[in-house]
């Protein structure tokens, strides 16, 4: 248990005591005209992809992104899966 915040699970404080080590997020899931430009594009594959990044950085860095609309909700379920508080974990 995290002394800081009371996560259950990791909180994203840096063990040095700081965040200056980030990831950074950068993904969408392609829809309307832009999906016809990436017809390989998989909206399932992108999930787990967004998924295991999410769940590698949480309490080792905090994840930075653009709070993309499709990916938003990727992040906060990884987030509360594992019992994280979302706003200490990433930076939109």
């Amino acid at each position: 248990m995290c002394e800081a915040c009371g996560s259950r699970s990791y909180c994203g404080t840096s063990p040095h005591g700081d965040n200056d080590e980030c990831g950074f997020l950068s993904a969408s899931v392609p829809y309307g005209s832009r999906a016809e430009q990436f017809p390989k594009a998989d909206p399932y594959l992108i999930k787990v992809a967004v998924r295991a990044f999410v769940v590698t950085c949480l309490g080792r860095r905090r994840i930075v992104w653009g709070a993309h609309p499709a990916i938003t909700p990727m992040v906060w379920a990884a987030a509360d899966d594992l019992e994280v508080q979302y706003p200490s974990v990433v930076h939109l």
